[in-house]
């Protein structure tokens, strides 16, 4: 960043809108690629970190599409008979 100037410098992207250049001390690296076409589900880490949850319905609505996801999967039918209790731990 030059001096004076709290905004990151920015820089054309190939997608639409800015891209920002971090220091190499704020950036995230990986080691490894991860193909996410080949990912069927994807999980939510429920920390409140950046959202606050409206329990439980929030894992109702979870659960609720959980079985229907199953059901469209071959899962039997009577999986849709389950109920979610918010006082049984996932």
């Amino acid at each position: 960043m030059e001096a004076g100037n709290s905004s990151p410098p920015l820089r054309k992207a190939s997608i639409s809108g800015p891209m920002y250049k971090r220091e190499p001390s704020r950036r995230v690296f990986v080691n490894r690629s991860l193909m996410l076409e080949k990912v069927k589900f994807f999980g939510f880490d429920m920390d409140y970190t950046l959202a606050g949850y409206k329990s439980p319905e929030y894992e109702t609505m979870g659960f609720d599409h959980l079985k229907r996801k199953l059901v469209s999967l071959g899962y039997p039918e009577e999986i849709t008979d389950f109920q979610y209790d918010p006082s049984f731990p996932i």
